[in-house]
């Protein structure tokens, strides 16, 4: 890629020999971009990080444990001593000894009479109540004429050992005689108390009872003759024998509806079968049968059938005129009434024509007859299935009404027997509240003495230390990870690299002298007016060469990334001012220089030169100048050492960001990269967060270099710029984090990134006047103030 540098451009010359008019080529980065951004891992315990932050935190740590731990001690020390007296009552429950009436309709307040299970949790209350402990105060009030219900209840404990009928009453009082004279009392009162109580709810149990035996009798009475008047009615004994029975009968007419009709379809079939062999009803085999058993129609029968033969013949031979045949014809004839007169004498009035009388005649007499006796066989098995039927139905009716009155029966069964049930546990109930009563004996038993212990119980003075100890750590833990909380600052390379996944290029070590590096660069002696005015509060340990290995770790990293196509051009920013990065940018340019590489430094900053007073050369003329007037190059490039030039910022203009987003801006950065004059220029540019300054000539450079100074910048101010890089395309080589304190520790406030801008770049005020005595002893104080903060 080329781009022509055009002379009309410049208003004069701006490269040196005069060349105002050449083609440059600019060599894209090659592998330079900007790693994909990790999503945020959430949050978690993190035992390195929390060693992390008790280092870092251990003075703050300390105190407040301390503090915490001391307090719980002294207030220990302090505390009156306390005795405790105490005993145990058993409390007896006889439920599992007492009958159940919780079916016969009783009330829950009279069930409650007449048996003495216990509600552990109303007794513990009953026994704190001031209606309980009113009369013990009476009693002791002539030994303890101060005591009091309301320090007695403060005083008492009464509680139930888990899965136990046993009650723990406890008293405390500082006077371990008192807590010993109090605590007997107590013992002897509840048991009174029990003895009492248990007098009182037996016979109100008897008397109870006594009122509600003959309405139970009454219901026992009634029931029975319920019983007794539906077993009359319905002659209803036993129900379960009666149902099989029911059912039994059921299952045999059902056997013998379906042999009845299995018997009545083979005759149906045989009907239907020697109907169609012999073509008759009936009624014509019946006349047919009678007409075969008849010897004198029998006997006509076969005088027609031998002239019938006789006519045949004889037709056969002789003509139909002839007299013979005639005649045999007329006697032939004369036969037919007589066989009609003795069929209908027969048949005796059946409808039964001659000629079909004459074909029966002929039919088999053994078909005949059976399909007679067939016929009759189906009307007695007809008449056999509907009584069988009927039978049936009355059965299924009666069995029908049989489910309701068998749980008639049963219900009524069941009421007599939970009543005679309930009369018996009622009877059985009366006896033992009887027995209990004349017994008199106390249902509650001392089972441990009412004793007081030798020592007291409060305060636990080795409970106490090592509570003290516990929470003081507890307390100091935690105020440091609130104070690291709220400090929203990078306190090591590490944190910068996993929170801006960026690669780190370098970590420069805090160093007191900042100018202490530099020394013996400079070719001229600093200006007087490039005071110490001009240098942050934070600098750099001179005595160390630390900061030496890690200058050139950072340039040996540059290389590396710039193994396909060289990096000829780079910027060094921060996030907001004073982070350093006009000292890091001195200092690796001076390092690049001593390892043989020839390099120029660049103030690129206008709006407040930096790059002139770490340097101690002028700042007559510089960058500003040859962006807006017409001079050569060489006119104001200053040798600072050997391979090691610097261009200064120049005069500040009126408006810098127009100066460095200028044409003649861009073709120098393409120039300066391209020429070979120098293997690598570096330039010092304003803050990154709220300028464009920086970013109006940085596509024209290899890339940007982040410094993130630690213990200052804001977490969200890197990212922030890491994000407007990346919306800008400006290649983002990579980061620096620069040690401001021997801690890195920060101010620990959260300011807006506008608040680091206000007054950015303004003049100065003077230090030799301007400002009062008490102006001056009260920034000192609150500086001060700040550090012994940033040290907590």
């Amino acid at each position: 890629m080329s781009k022509l540098i055009p002379n009309s451009s410049s208003s004069g010359p701006l490269l040196p020999d005069g060349a105002n008019l050449q083609t440059v080529s600019v060599l894209p980065l090659a592998a330079v971009s900007y790693p994909p951004q990790a999503p945020a891992s959430e949050e978690g315990f993190n035992l390195k990080q929390l060693l992390t932050v008790i280092r870092r935190r251990w003075r703050l740590i300390t105190a407040v444990g301390l503090v915490v731990t001391a307090s719980v001690w002294v207030k220990t020390l302090l505390e009156t001593p306390i005795y405790e007296g105490g005993f145990q009552l058993l409390i007896e429950s006889k439920e599992s000894s007492q009958p159940n009436l919780a079916g016969i309709g009783l009330s829950e307040e009279a069930q409650s009479l007449t048996r003495s299970d216990t509600d552990f949790q109303t007794l513990v209350n009953l026994l704190r109540s001031p209606a309980l402990l009113e009369p013990i105060a009476q009693q002791l009030r002539f030994q303890l004429p101060e005591l009091s219900v309301a320090e007695l209840q403060s005083n008492l404990t009464v509680s139930q050992l888990r899965n136990s009928q046993i009650l723990e009453v406890r008293y405390r009082d500082p006077n371990p005689q008192i807590a010993q004279r109090i605590t007997q009392a107590l013992a002897q009162y509840y048991l009174d108390y029990s003895l009492t109580q248990e007098q009182v709810r037996l016979t109100k149990g008897i008397e109870f009872l006594d009122q509600q035996f003959p309405n139970l009798q009454q219901q026992v009475s009634a029931l029975e003759g319920q019983i007794a008047r539906f077993r009359q009615t319905y002659k209803f004994v036993d129900p379960e024998g009666q149902g099989t029975t029911l059912v039994g009968s059921l299952n045999d007419l059902d056997n013998q509806l379906r042999l009845t009709q299995v018997e009545l379809s083979k005759q149906q079939a045989l009907y239907q079968q020697l109907q169609q062999q012999l073509g008759v009803s009936p009624s014509q085999a019946i006349a047919s049968s009678v007409l075969s058993e008849s010897p004198r129609y029998q006997s006509l029968l076969t005088e027609a059938l031998e002239l019938d033969k006789k006519i045949a013949l004889e037709s056969a031979r002789l003509q139909p005129d002839n007299p013979v045949l005639l005649a045999l014809r007329e006697k032939r004839k004369q036969l037919d009434p007589l066989l009609r007169q003795e069929a209908n004498k027969l048949q005796q009035g059946r409808n039964s024509s001659n000629q079909v009388l004459g074909q029966m005649t002929a039919l088999p007499l053994a078909l005949t007859k059976q399909l007679v006796e067939t016929s009759n066989q189906l009307e007695v098995l007809q008449r056999q299935q509907a009584a069988l039927q009927n039978n049936r139905a009355q059965l299924a009716r009666q069995f029908e009404l049989y489910p309701e009155l068998a749980r008639t029966y049963t219900a009524l069964q069941r009421q007599l027997t939970v009543a005679d049930t309930n009369l018996k546990n009622f009877l059985a109930a009366r006896e033992n509240l009887r027995l209990e009563a004349a017994q008199r004996v106390v249902p509650w038993e001392l089972i441990s003495p009412a004793t007081v212990g030798g020592s007291p119980v409060s305060p636990n003075i080795p409970r106490n230390f090592a509570l003290g100890l516990f929470l003081g750590a507890i307390a100091g833990v935690g105020a440091g990870l609130l104070r690291d909380r709220l400090d929203h600052v990078f306190h090591s390379p590490q944190e910068v690299k996993v929170d801006l996944d960026v690669p780190l290029l370098a970590s420069v070590p805090y160093i007191e002298e900042p100018l202490g590096a530099l020394r013996g660069l400079a070719t001229a002696a600093l200006p007087e007016q490039s005071t110490t005015a001009e240098l942050p509060a934070a600098g750099y340990r001179y005595g160390s060469r630390h900061h030496e290995e890690a200058f050139r770790s950072l340039y040996t990293n540059l290389r590396f990334l710039g193994a396909d196509t060289p990096i000829r051009s780079l910027a060094l920013g921060s996030s907001i001012p004073n982070e350093g990065k006009s000292t890091v940018a001195a200092l690796l340019a001076r390092t690049v220089s001593q390892m043989g590489q020839r390099v120029l430094l660049i103030d690129a900053d206008l709006r407040k030169p930096q790059v002139h007073s770490r340097l101690g050369i002028e700042n007559l003329r510089g960058l500003s100048n040859l962006l807006s007037s017409p001079i050569d190059l060489d006119v104001v490039i200053q040798p600072v050492a050997e391979n090691f030039d610097a261009i200064t910022a120049g005069p500040r203009p009126p408006d810098p960001t127009k100066l460095l987003s200028s044409q003649r801006m861009t073709q120098l950065a393409e120039y300066l990269k391209t020429c070979g004059r120098y293997d690598l220029v570096i330039y010092d540019t304003p803050p990154l967060l709220g300028m464009a300054d920086t970013k109006a000539f940085a596509k024209a450079i290899d890339g940007i270099i982040l410094v993130v100074s630690l213990g200052r910048v804001d977490r969200d101010a890197p990212k922030e710029v890491i994000q407007q890089l990346k919306f800008a395309e400006i290649p983002l080589l990579g980061l620096v984090t620069n040690s401001l304190s021997p801690e890195t520790t920060p101010k620990g406030q959260s300011y807006s990134y506008y608040y680091y801008y206000q007054g950015y770049g303004e003049p100065a005020a003077s230090l030799t006047g301007g400002e009062s005595s008490d102006v001056k002893t009260t920034q000192v104080l609150w500086r001060r103030l700040q550090r012994l903060w940033q040290r907590l």
